[in-house]
């Protein structure tokens, strides 16, 4: 099912087969210290997403015919939207896909009947304060994650 589409890209749900391509893409994103989880591979992932089951969670991928060029996995709890996380591929940033995807999830929150959007970002993660900042999100607090020895911000944006 094609959530969002347009003559060059196409927004949906993810599915078993994209489970290599999204594994890959937050390995990319735990080596360069945006995210603290990593999977090695398809399977992890799929274990990861079956013991991870939230009301409401879901993964997407933006697609277009070069493949999988991004995903996002959410999930809501009564009416706070929580984004675990977004990822775009690196030859694709800067082209409005990040954005593309965070309207999607805005319109998803909506459906769900959140009045909130949360996220947590490293406080050394600048690309991803920056891209929420843009997006009309405010920090909230700050807490420190004591394993990795981080600062995380938590950002918020009414919807």
């Amino acid at each position: 099912m094609n959530i969002e589409q347009n003559h060059k890209f196409i927004i949906r749900k993810a599915e078993p087969k994209d489970y290599g391509s999204i594994a890959n893409m937050i390995n990319v994103g735990s080596a360069s210290g945006a995210f603290s989880y990593k999977v090695t591979d398809a399977k992890k992932l799929k274990k990861y997403i079956e013991a991870n089951v939230y009301q409401n969670y879901n993964i997407f991928v933006y697609e277009n015919e070069n493949g999988i060029l991004g995903y996002m996995d959410i999930f809501s709890s009564g009416n706070v939207g929580t984004i675990l996380g977004i990822f775009v591929d690196e030859k694709y940033r800067k082209m409005g896909i990040g954005t593309d995807m965070l309207n999607l999830i805005i319109k998803k929150f909506e459906e769900y009947g959140c009045y909130k959007i949360v996220t947590e970002v490293y406080g050394d993660n600048y690309k991803s304060i920056n891209f929420f900042t843009k997006n009309n999100f405010k920090i909230e607090c700050r807490m420190s994650d004591m394993e990795f020895h981080k600062d995380i911000l938590v950002f918020t944006r009414y919807i």
